[in-house]
C-alpha cells in the first residue's frame, strides 16, 4: 500500500514488559521508510537494557527525570523528518496491516489525525474483543488480524480521537505546536487540530489491541502457566541431552522447572551443570518402577511433562498438555524412539 512514511513515537516509563511486546509486534509492521523513536522517561526498571537490544530498530531518547507523556512526544517529534507522526502507548500490541491502513488517510492534507479501532478505546473507536478470543494472547492477535481482514475500507469523520494510538500529519502537529502541558493533552490536541480546520477520522480497517482492557479481562495476555519437565535420566548423557532439547524446544518461552530423576550415575548432575536458567531439581530414582513418581514428588508446578532419556517427543501429546486454558495435568510426552 502506498502511504506516507511515519515516525512511531513511544514514551515509556518502567513499562519494560509491555514495551517488549509492543516493539516485537511493531517490527514486522513497519514500511521501509518508517522510523521508531522511544522516549525513556527516566525508567528505573529494565527498559534501558531492552532498548539497547533494539538499537538496530529504535532511536532512544532518555530523560534524566520524568517529564511526562506530552513532553516526551514533543521531544521525539521535533527531530522527526517523516510526513506522519504516530503516537503509540507502550501497552499496545501492533499486528498485521494496522499501520499501513492507519496512515493512508493522512496523504490527504485536510485530514489532521487518524485513529484505529481497538478493544481499549472509547466512543466510535471502541470494538471489544469477544470472549472467544480471550483464551490467550495468540487468540486475541488472531482476532485483531481477522477484524482488519473483514472490516470495510472506510475513514469515518469523528469529533475526537483517543491518544493511545494517534496518527497525525507532521505539518498539522507543528502548526498547532504539538501537545500542551494540560490534563488530557491528547484530547486538547484534537480540539486544536479541529479548530485549525483539519479533519479527524477513525480508520475502520485498522485494529490495535490495547492492554488497558486487561483490567476487565485479566486472562487476556496473561503469562502462560509455568510447568515442570520431569526427565528420567535412565540412559546415557547424549540421550538425556537430546530428549531434553526436544521437549524444551516444544515448550517455547514458558517458565520451566526441570526435575532430573537420578539413577546414581553422573548423567543427572552433568545435565544440571550444562543447563542455564530456570529452576533445576535432582530427585533420586529409588526403585526403577517408581522413577517418575519420585520426580513428580519433587515437581512444584501444576503442568507436569514426563519423558525418559532417549525417547522421542510426541508433539501432539505436548500440545494437549500446553493447550489454551489447560488446567493441572500430568502428561507423558515421550514415546520410544
Amino acid at each position: 500500500m502506498s502511504r506516507p512514511a511515519a515516525t512511531v513515537v513511544v514514551v515509556a516509563r518502567d513499562d519494560v514488559d509491555e514495551l517488549r511486546t509492543c516493539l516485537d509486534g511493531l517490527r514486522p509492521t513497519l514500511g521501509p521508510d518508517d522510523r521508531i523513536v522511544v522516549v525513556d522517561d527516566a525508567s528505573v526498571d529494565g527498559t534501558p537494557i531492552l532498548l539497547a537490544g533494539h538499537a538496530d530498530l529504535v532511536r532512544t531518547l532518555r530523560n534524566a527525570e520524568p517529564l511526562g507523556v506530552g513532553a516526551g512526544r514533543n521531544a521525539a517529534a521535533r527531530d522527526a523528518s517523516t510526513p506522519v507522526l504516530v503516537f503509540l502507548d507502550p501497552d499496545t500490541v501492533p499486528t498485521g496491516p494496522w499501520l499501513d491502513r492507519l496512515v493512508a488517510p493522512l496523504a490527504n492534507p485536510s485530514v489532521g489525525a487518524a485513529g484505529p479501532l481497538s478493544c481499549g478505546a472509547s466512543g466510535a473507536q471502541h470494538r471489544p474483543v469477544p470472549d472467544s478470543a480471550l483464551v490467550s494472547d495468540t487468540a486475541a492477535v488472531a482476532f485483531a488480524q481477522g477484524a482488519m481482514a473483514t472490516a470495510r475500507h472506510a475513514a469515518t469523520r469523528v469529533p475526537q480521537l483517543d491518544g493511545f494510538a494517534l496518527a497525525v500529519r507532521a505539518d498539522a502537529f507543528r502548526s498547532v505546536r504539538g501537545f500542551a502541558d494540560v490534563p488530557d493533552e491528547d484530547l486538547d490536541l484534537c480540539r486544536r487540530l479541529t479548530r485549525a480546520g483539519r479533519r479527524l477520522v477513525v480508520v475502520e480497517d485498522s485494529y490495535l489491541l490495547h492492554l488497558v482492557s486487561a483490567a476487565a479481562h485479566p486472562d487476556l495476555f496473561a503469562a502462560d502457566p509455568a510447568l515442570s519437565i520431569v526427565l528420567d535420566c535412565a540412559g546415557d548423557l547424549a540421550d538425556a541431552i537430546g530428549t531434553l532439547v526436544a521437549v524444551v524446544d516444544g515448550c517455547g518461552d514458558r517458565e520451566t522447572e526441570l526435575v532430573l530423576v537420578d539413577h546414581g550415575g553422573p548423567v543427572a548432575e552433568t545435565v544440571a551443570a550444562q543447563v542455564s536458567g530456570g529452576q533445576i531439581r535432582i530427585a533420586p530414582a529409588g526403585e526403577a518402577d517408581d522413577a517418575f513418581a519420585q520426580g513428580l514428588a519433587a515437581a512444584s508446578h501444576d503442568i507436569r511433562l514426563l519423558v525418559r532419556s532417549g525417547e522421542a517427543v510426541d508433539r501432539e501429546l505436548l500440545a494437549v498438555a500446553l493447550g489454551p486454558g489447560s488446567g493441572p495435568i500430568t502428561q507423558r510426552v515421550g514415546v520410544p524412539a
